[in-house]
């Protein structure tokens, strides 16, 4: 399970940097499907696919990667500040239940103490 969850991580982290280089123009087309095959494993075919989504929706890998990036802080502030009260279906209930707003609102909401 921790073997796949840091692929998924490497291979977020490729498209957030294939994403930037893309639309900087410092990275061909062929060299972000190279990239990915390379430093990812990703079959060329795939890699390809990635790499046309990457050139159709511009930041769009970056957000992810950064959204991402911000709920695993907060999950990991939540779990030191409720120390072994803290729950990982808790905090995924809390984290859903705000809905779609963005990550930085909800951790405001789920850190605010109530008056």
């Amino acid at each position: 399970e921790r073997l796949s969850e840091q692929h998924s991580r490497v291979r977020f982290l490729a498209r957030a940097i294939v994403d930037i280089e893309l639309h900087q123009r410092t990275m061909s087309f062929n060299d972000a499907v190279r990239f990915y095959v390379e430093q990812t494993g990703m079959k060329a075919d795939a890699a390809h696919g990635e790499t046309v989504k990457n050139s159709m929706f511009p930041c769009t890998a970056i957000m992810y990667w950064l959204g991402t990036q911000a709920i695993l802080d907060l999950r990991d502030s939540t779990r030191k500040r409720l120390g072994s009260a803290f729950l990982l279906k808790s905090f995924h209930d809390e984290l859903l239940g705000h809905g779609s707003i963005p990550v930085p609102l909800v951790a405001r909401l789920m850190t605010e103490t109530p008056a």
